[in-house]
């Protein structure tokens, strides 16, 4: 009897030893853990939510009617800003499947949120946080990276662009006959373009004409009139 009672207060006592105390603790305190080990930062990402203006939004030979309340050559300025990335919410998701999209489900306390249009503020572990600041200064340095264009017109016929061409191509016959062009009287003008990358631009070489292109007719009493409605001809070369 006294063996079987030493024997039992052994197995008591190994159970005792090895299993936690307070049934769901251990992981409670994992958890803790796991949360403690989270990072917060905020992060400026008002370079790419910001809507950028399109000046550029119709570039056609003539006019519309009503386009001598505008700038005659490249109309309005688009009503809607470009989002070249998307806004805020877009950006936010655009992040999510690209840094450790795995992780922001299956990681207690992970998120990130926006404060505003220009900032969103990233918690998850240390490791995870930088790698959203490097995607973040990728795209900033994309967005931001600027392209020059050089834009150069000439004055030929049909016959003088056949002569300068590969027959049925797009390509010079021969390199130097550009700078040959470049010191005659056919040369036109140029210019030199610095945009931002994936942004919108035109250039114009011509000139511009005003014509009646219709006529309202103002009444007043025992009298009318003919009010003339002016429009601008753009004529010239557009790229």
């Amino acid at each position: 009897m006294r063996t079987r009672l030493v024997a039992l207060g052994l197995v008591v006592l190994v159970v005792t030893l090895f299993l936690p105390s307070g049934g769901g603790g251990a992981a409670l305190a994992d958890d803790d853990k796991k949360d403690e080990a989270l990072v917060t930062r905020i992060m400026d990402v008002g370079s790419l939510t910001g809507g950028r203006p399109d000046f550029y939004r119709e570039l056609s030979m003539s006019a519309e009617p009503g386009v001598e309340e505008e700038q005659p050559l490249f109309g309005a300025e688009a009503e809607e800003p470009w989002y070249p990335v998307g806004q805020v919410d877009e950006l936010i998701e655009l992040i999510k499947g690209h840094v450790r999209p795995e992780t922001w489900e299956s990681t207690l306390g992970a998120s990130i949120r926006s404060i505003s249009e220009q900032t969103l503020i990233v918690r998850s572990f240390p490791d995870v946080v930088d790698a959203v600041a490097r995607y973040l200064g990728e795209l900033q340095r994309r967005m931001m990276r600027r392209v020059c264009v050089d834009v150069e017109t000439f004055r030929l016929s049909a016959e003088g662009v056949r002569r300068v061409l590969v027959e049925g191509s797009t390509f010079l016959a021969k390199p130097t006959s550009i700078e040959t062009l470049r010191g005659s009287e056919q040369a036109g003008p140029s210019v030199s373009l610095t945009v931002y990358e994936r942004s919108r631009a035109a250039v114009f070489a011509g000139t511009q004409r005003a014509y009646v292109g219709e006529y309202d007719v103002e009444v007043a009493w025992g009298s009318k009139i003919s009010d003339p409605v002016v429009f601008v001809d753009n004529a010239g070369l557009a790229a």
